[in-house]
């Protein structure tokens, strides 16, 4: 019977740990979930400019992203449900698309963990992608959370925010990219 309790407040524990900071457990987004591109994108919202350091030295910022298609993973490090969804978000996104020169995917780590931490996710999540390190800002300035996606058209407009965790919007999101590309 203790082995019940501890495993139950464990796993509750677990549960919560990647909650997001308000108490509404959704994340906030910039516009709807899915917006058609067109020629003109006048009707969406331009993402906000960031430099990060990355990962693997240097910086990762818009402006190098420029006339791409971007998807972007807000993680938490050690967030488990992050983790999880990091075989399966390389498999269909960035393994899917990462051959289109037009395309980029990234990650941000919004838990602003140090270099080993986020190298930890790397291992763990196996995320092959460049990723940017104490990315909190960015994320607030996206309206977003951890295990989040976000796709950017090729004019850094935001055409997808995510309403739910990444593995749940994997549909909208690559279609958001196909529609881009």
């Amino acid at each position: 019977m203790k082995y019940l309790l501890y495993l139950s407040i464990f796993s509750l524990s677990v549960f919560y740990s990647c909650s997001t900071e308000d108490s509404g457990g959704s994340a906030p987004t910039i516009g709807p979930p899915a917006m058609e591109e067109s020629e003109d994108d006048s009707n969406l919202v331009s993402a906000p400019d960031f430099t990060l350091d990355a990962l693997d030295g240097g910086d990762l910022s818009l402006a190098g992203l420029e006339d791409k298609v971007v998807a972007i993973f807000f993680f938490g490090y050690s967030c488990p449900p992050c983790i999880s969804a990091g075989p399966t978000l390389t498999a269909e996104i960035h393994d899917e698309f990462g051959a289109n020169p037009d395309f980029q995917m990234i990650g941000i780590d919004v838990w602003d963990g140090n270099t080993s931490q986020v190298q930890g996710f790397r291992d763990n999540a196996n995320a092959p992608y460049p990723l940017g390190l104490m990315g909190s800002g960015v994320s607030r300035d996206f309206e977003s959370a951890r295990d989040r996606l976000v796709i950017l058209n090729r004019n850094s407009k935001i055409v997808f925010s995510g309403r739910q965790v990444a593995i749940n919007d994997l549909d909208d999101a690559i279609k958001a990219i196909q529609d881009a590309l």
